[in-house]
Order: C-alpha cells, then sequence, then structure tokens
C-alpha cells in the first residue's frame, strides 16, 4: 500500500482555511490532522477546573464545535460519526463528561516511524483491526450493533435516542438530574421539531452547566427550547 506524505502546514494555508461547507472526505481528513499526533498522552484542564487525558489518536471535540467547522448540522456530524464507528474506524469514550474521539487505525494515517515505508509486519497489525478482516469480525459485530448501534434498523427512534443522549449527554440523560422523556414525548418532539432541532436543544441544555440544574422536567425543556430554535432560524 502507497502513501502521500502531507506536511500539517497544508492545513494552515487558505485553501484550507476558507469558509465553506466540508465534503465527507475533507472531514475525514480533518478529523486525522485534529487528532492528538505525539505518542505521549497529554492532560488538558478544562474550564470547569476538571482535567482530561488525551490519548495518542484521540480527539477532544463535541458535536457542535466539528458542525460549525464543518459548515454542518449537528444532525449530519452524528450521522457521519456513527456511520465510521459503525464501520470500526471510530470508536469514543467520556470523562470527566467530555466525549473523547479515537481514531481506531491512527497509527496507519500517522506513524511515529520516520522510515519511508511500512514492513509487511507493521501493515499485518492494522489489517486484523478492520471490519472485512474476517468473517468472525463480522459476526462478533452482529450483537454489537444491536446493543449500542444507532443505524441498527432493529430497534425504534425512541431506542436510538436513548443511546445517543447516554453516549453524549452524561447529565442530560441521568434521570437523577432531569426527568427523562417517554417514548410518546419524544414523538411528540420529533414531530414537531424534527430530530435536529431536538438535539441541538439538548446539547445546548448540556452544556449548559449554568442553567441546566434549574430544570425538572427534560420534555418541557426540549419543547421550549427548540421552539426558541424554530423562531429564531424562521426570523434568519
Amino acid at each position: 500500500m502507497a502513501y502521500i506524505r502531507l506536511d500539517r502546514k497544508f492545513f494552515e494555508n487558505p485553501y484550507w482555511k476558507q469558509k465553506r461547507t466540508f465534503s465527507l472526505s475533507e472531514a475525514w481528513l480533518d478529523l486525522i490532522q485534529l487528532a492528538r499526533f505525539d505518542a505521549e498522552p497529554t492532560d488538558r484542564i478544562l474550564p470547569n477546573g476538571r482535567q482530561i487525558t488525551i490519548e495518542r489518536g484521540e480527539i477532544h471535540a463535541s458535536l457542535r464545535f466539528l458542525s460549525d467547522r464543518w459548515g454542518w448540522s449537528v444532525d449530519k456530524t452524528l450521522r457521519y460519526i456513527n456511520r465510521h464507528k459503525e464501520k470500526q474506524e471510530i470508536k469514543h469514550r467520556t470523562q470527566q463528561g467530555e466525549t473523547l474521539l479515537m481514531l481506531c487505525n491512527y497509527d496507519k494515517y500517522n506513524p511515529l516511524s520516520n522510515t519511508d515505508t511500512y514492513t509487511k509486519t507493521n501493515t499485518d497489525q492494522y489489517t486484523d483491526q478492520t471490519p472485512t478482516s474476517t468473517n468472525n469480525n463480522k459476526d462478533n459485530n452482529v450483537n454489537k450493533e444491536k446493543e449500542g448501534n444507532i443505524w441498527s434498523p432493529e430497534i425504534s427512534d425512541f431506542e436510538k435516542f436513548n443511546i445517543w443522549i447516554k453516549e453524549n449527554c452524561e447529565y442530560c440523560s441521568n434521570p437523577k438530574n432531569i426527568k427523562q422523556l417517554s417514548e410518546k414525548e419524544f414523538l411528540k418532539l420529533k414531530e414537531k421539531f424534527g430530530s435536529c432541532k431536538i438535539i441541538e436543544s439538548l446539547l445546548d441544555l448540556e452544556n449548559r452547566k449554568d442553567l441546566r440544574s434549574r430544570y425538572s422536567n427534560l420534555y418541557r425543556t426540549l419543547n421550549n427550547w427548540s421552539k426558541k430554535v424554530k423562531d429564531d432560524d424562521e426570523q434568519n
């Protein structure tokens, strides 16, 4: 397999930095260059004083940050990330309430070695990680898709929503913090505002640590916040 070496200065040139809507390929390339390159992990202090550790190949970025960066809606960004998770190209973990994305084959894209070519030994270690490497991998992934893949056709929209909120909204998904949505309430919101505005409002609520403790009912809160987002969009 051949590779093209790309200087990181490329991402500082005006062509790359111009305001635009990213293509799917540009978004993937952007994730690769955003990921931590150094072998040693680094600690980051958050505005709330908490500390997270970012490992090599990981990206500390919210859906809203990536959406703004790529010129996409939050809903489109979520679908994009989940497609790559389904293909085992991205994993994610949560630390201190923050989401960290990990590029599964990051060493394949950005090796630490200074050599120009890979040996067969170096290449083989990545082959075993791809979704199509063996039939066993495919079989093993079936249960994972049913358990946590929001793209699985075997689960309802409400179940997909519950999977997503647990993965992305640590505070709002906790019934001790706020009363959760019933399926009937979720379907009402979806019909009234659409999935995108629900997600936008939910992420806004999750990130407003100064306000979120004031709310006790997720349905009423999302109904009011989504209405405001919709009204703002119509005015603009």
